[in-house]
């Protein structure tokens, strides 16, 4: 027998898909230090240890109560092994003979939870034994039948019958991942969505007790594009649409066949759910061979160019819409043995980017059970081409998650939402991520109709690369969706009751030649949801279904940017005439033009006026574009570039305006992009005017006082550096110069410019007076188109020089308050919103309807409250703790700041006995009393696990490994409180808190 000198004391623990534990550890001679207890005259020599006569040695083992064990001992010679736990002999066994191995086999008994097996080896008179090695192995059992073992619930604190945590019925939380099982990536949802159809890395996850649910996407990569060039979406230039190296596809019989497969092979190796993802067409696309010979199939005849009209684009990307829609249904229709999903962008994305995809045909088919929203840092960090809105992630993280929700209501669908802690641009800062993570988890918490979380996609990418701290923040929020989604939501907003419609067929114009300008949508729901109005979205698809829109008395619609069906407007007009109020905004836009559009066909020029006809309202509209000034009245003062032949770093440049001023004129200065087809236009930190010497104006870009010069906004953005205007946008600065002898205007600007100056706005200056007290007017100054109505018979409203702008109109039992001004005019300039809220507040006290804003949000489910203060700070009373913490701060009365999502667990009531709050680790067997609770605690590992413990009138904390050994922790109490810290991991830990 060879000597080996190392002591090999190894634990090896895992969980079979019953949960079942398992324990190595082994001793060789030589090397017992640490597990030997007892030495008496034996000695070690030449790798033996010599147990001469009357002389004994004794090595322990740690394991879990009523564990099945077996010692594998090596020796040799003649003597007595005993085996006991906790000073109780288990059993005797003589040995004789030479150096041999045996296997001795007992159980343990079930009390105490932690034991120490001892193994004696003794020599009697006349006898030697030479110990050379012992294995012990103990494997936890199941008597109960709970899926864990009896062991590690004993060391909870009970049988499983009462200490096990049942999983729901069906899976409340998931995430996405292509990777194969890793400890690392545990995090211990109900299911996961695996990206693959590999049985290997489906059983992987199932093996570790997920539920596993099989994504797949619409793209496929660079040799399918290759060899089949001819299915690829494509622009009119003839180039790919794709992210990197992964191509948008039209939808092909081969690439149905594709999926298929895809979808066959994943259930076969046991997948419970599939779940097609982002079935997309562009709005760009439709000039491939394939969509072209898809259009002959259907219709017979070759494809209209999609650019060529208003009707030739509507046409297309309906098609385009169907096409994807009819797709996702073939391949969800064989696999009536799984669980059927969807996961697509909001109703408000797709549009909002340019694609073709109807969400209502899509997924209210009976087809699809469940459907998964995804709303994430991307799509709520999206640049508005809105000067009062510039980037807003919470209101668009609220309408995106409210179309979804008004999207599915009430139609026994499954509506699961989505949220990201990191972003698909690598380059966006950590603290950017942190922040938009926190807005879109708290805003998902808002909606009764979302009950199941897609907690992240993309583990891999997150865990162990991302800062400690925030891969403990996003367990933590984890776990608190997990809890929340338990309880409904009750919202705490303002008045309830005002509804926005959308439709599939917002995302029919949205290309060339005339696209709609979709942000119209937005600036007629963000000034509301900003002052604390929780605007529920409704989907016109759905309005020919009773009570689809019963909680709703006021609602708002623009046919601007989009063009229902004539049996939705009609059920529309029906829901009016029930005692409703509709607000009905603009009126003008090119594809009211369409021939064959169902309005037209029955003789009327736009849906807007379709829609007073079935109200029975008298009124005629008239529909004006606004040209700008001509170019020739612009006075080019200075241009840099292009990029990057010159110096684009930030410097002030300064211009003469000493003549204008001597005439004490007003002048307007417009910065736009000399060079549009590089992205470099001018970047403005700060802006300064001279008179005589003398500061005439100074402000930075994006400031309050800002607002005041800002006199037209032709998509400019801003950004922490300043306001930015890049390929064909612009903003016109108005100074209104008093009399000087000297006159100068100086920007701090960078990158490439172009500075103009006019005596005359870029926009006739249009102004729309309110001939109501209770209503408020505003200026035009941009492109906006104005609708003016022919309605002698009808309370006015609204007037410009030109016309009539707005009035109201009794219909049935409700009303119509129709205000002919473009929607995006309310999300431009200064005080817009305030005229677009004055108008909704009109409409309910036409409706009887209380008008109340409010300065924040507050969904509470169960103990748990999901805060936005949107204008001013919110106070709570009580104690708290704070989930997107890493340390769970316990925060008392706090006062929640501007624009600061918080997910706050409400503990004031919890805090009378010893007992866990609030973990990141997934607490899967639970035993609470007064006296003592145990929680057994599991997560991903490498990440630091915290834990908010409510201590009683005083309370003692241990914890211990999955072995029963103790685990090392560190603690820290406030509050009546502690804090637990510990480095999480698979196997879990066992966390006791004990009353004193």
């Amino acid at each position: 027998m060879r000597s080996v000198l190392a002591l090999l004391l190894f634990l090896l623990f895992h969980y079979s898909p019953a949960q079942m534990a398992k324990i190595s550890s082994s001793v060789k001679a030589g090397s017992e230090a640490g597990a030997m207890s007892l030495n008496a005259r034996t000695r070690f020599q030449n790798g033996e240890r010599i147990v001469p006569a009357n002389a004994q040695m004794t090595v322990n083992f740690r394991a879990l109560s009523g564990m099945k064990c077996r010692i594998s001992l090596t020796s040799a010679g003649a003597g007595t092994a005993r085996i006991s736990s906790g000073g109780k002999l288990i059993l005797s066994r003589a040995l004789t003979g030479k150096a041999d191995t045996r296997a001795i086999e007992f159980s343990l008994p079930t009390s105490p939870p932690t034991q120490t097996v001892s193994l004696n080896l003794s020599a009697g008179r006349g006898q030697r034994m030479v110990f050379y090695s012992a294995s012990f192995s103990a494997e936890d059992v199941d008597l109960d039948n709970s899926g864990y073992g009896d062991a590690i619930e004993r060391l909870v604190g009970g049988p499983g019958s009462q200490v096990r945590v049942k999983p729901p019925a069906s899976p409340r939380s998931t995430f996405q991942t292509g990777a194969p099982y890793e400890p690392k990536l545990d995090l211990f949802t109900d299911a996961v969505l695996v990206y693959s159809s590999d049985a290997n890395r489906i059983k992987g996850w199932a093996d570790r007790g997920y539920r596993v649910q099989t994504m797949g996407g619409f793209r496929d990569y660079q040799p399918y594009a290759e060899a089949n060039p001819q299915n690829v979406q494509r622009r009119a230039d003839g180039s790919a649409i794709s992210i990197a190296n992964s191509f948008y596809l039209a939808p092909t019989e081969d690439r149905l066949q594709t999926q298929l497969d895809y979808y066959r092979k994943a259930i076969q190796a046991g997948s419970t759910a599939i779940a097609p993802e982002e079935p997309e067409y562009w709005a760009d696309a439709g000039y491939e061979e394939a969509f072209k010979s898809l259009w002959r199939d259907q219709f017979g005849a070759d494809p209209p160019l999609p650019h060529s009209s208003p009707s030739a684009r509507w046409q297309t990307d309906r098609f385009k819409a169907k096409l994807m829609a009819d797709m996702t249904h073939s391949i969800l229709k064989p696999f009536s043995n799984a669980r059927r999903m969807i996961a697509v962008h909001s109703p408000i994305n797709y549009p909002f980017w340019r694609i073709a995809f109807a969400h209502h045909q899509t997924l209210l088919n009976p087809l699809v059970q469940d459907a998964i929203g995804q709303v994430w840092s991307d799509t709520v960090r999206t640049e508005i081409d809105l000067g009062r809105y510039p980037e807003e992630p919470f209101l668009l993280s609220y309408a995106e998650y409210a179309s979804l929700a008004g999207l599915t209501r009430g139609t026994g669908k499954n509506l699961w939402f989505l949220m990201d802690p990191l972003s698909d641009a690598p380059t966006l800062a950590i603290e950017d991520c942190r922040r938009l993570y926190a807005t879109t988890l708290v805003a998902s918490l808002f909606f009764t109709e979302a009950q199941q979380f897609e907690v992240l996609p993309w583990p891999e990418r997150i865990f162990g690369r991302v800062p400690t701290d925030y891969a403990t923040t996003v367990l933590s929020g984890i776990r608190a969706l997990e809890s929340a989604a338990r309880s409904n939501a009750t919202l705490d907003a303002g008045t309830n009751g005002v509804a926005a419609f959308f439709s599939d067929t917002m995302a029919y114009q949205r290309g060339e030649p005339s696209i709609s300008r979709f942000e119209g949508f937005l600036a007629k729901t963000f000034p509301l949801i900003e002052r604390g109005i929780p605007v529920q979205m409704l989907s016109m698809e759905r309005m020919t279904e009773p009570n689809y829109a019963a909680r709703a008395r006021v609602g708002l619609i623009s046919f601007d940017y989009m063009k229902p069906d004539e049996p939705h407007v009609r059920a529309l007009a029906d829901w009016v005439k029930r005692g409703n109020v509709l607000v009905l905004l603009g009126g003008t836009d090119p594809y009211n033009d369409m021939p064959e559009s169902w309005w037209r066909q029955q003789g009327r020029q736009t849906p807007s006026e379709a829609l007073f006809a079935m109200l029975g309202i008298e009124a005629k509209l008239r529909q004006t574009y606004i040209d700008p000034i001509a170019e020739s009245t612009w006075i080019e003062l200075g241009r840099h570039g292009p990029a990057p032949t010159q110096d684009n770093a930030r410097r002030w440049v300064w211009f003469d305006l000493a003549e204008q001023a001597r005439q004490g004129k007003s002048v307007y200065l417009r910065l736009n992009d000399p060079y549009p087809s590089d992205g470099f236009g001018p970047h403005i930190r700060q802006v300064r005017l001279e008179l005589d010497g003398r500061v005439g104006a100074a402000f930075f870009t994006g400031s309050q006082i800002e607002e005041i010069f800002l006199y037209a906004d032709q998509g400019s953005k801003t950004n922490r550096d300043g306001r930015f205007a890049d390929g064909n946008r612009s903003f016109t600065y108005r100074f209104n110069l008093p009399k000087a002898d000297r006159a100068q205007i100086g920007f701090e600007i960078a990158q490439q410019w172009e500075v103009s100056l006019s005596e005359q706005p870029p926009f006739p200056e249009r102004a729309v007076r309110a001939l109501k007290p209770d209503l408020q007017g505003l200026k035009l100054r941009n492109d906006e188109p104005m609708t003016f109505a022919d309605a002698p018979n009808y309370e006015r409203l609204f007037e410009s020089d030109e016309g009539v702008l707005g009035f109201v109109a009794p219909a049935g039992q409700g009303a119509i308050v129709f205000v002919g001004i473009a929607p995006d005019a309310f999300g431009r300039y200064p005080k817009s919103d305030d005229a677009l809220r004055s108008i909704v507040k009109f409409a309910c006290q036409r409706a009887n309807l209380r008008y109340i804003e409010r300065p924040r949000y507050i969904a509470k489910r169960g103990e748990w409250h999901a805060i936005y203060a949107t204008t001013a700070p919110t106070a709570l009373k009580g104690l708290f703790v704070d989930a997107l913490d890493p340390n769970l701060a316990v925060m008392k009365d706090p006062t929640i700041p501007i624009k600061t999502p918080k997910l706050l667990l409400h503990v004031s009531n919890s805090l009378s006995k010893p007992a866990l709050l609030h973990s990141t680790g997934k607490a899967t067997l639970v035993q609470e009393t007064a006296s003592r609770s145990g929680y057994y605690l599991r997560g991903p590992l490498g990440v630091p696990g915290a834990a908010r413990i409510a201590l009683g009138k005083g309370a003692k904390i241990e914890m211990f490994d999955a072995t029963g050994n103790p685990a090392q922790f560190n603690i820290r109490q406030e509050n009546g409180t502690a804090l637990v810290r510990w480095d999480m991991r698979p196997e879990g830990c066992v966390l006791i808190v004990t009353a004193q």
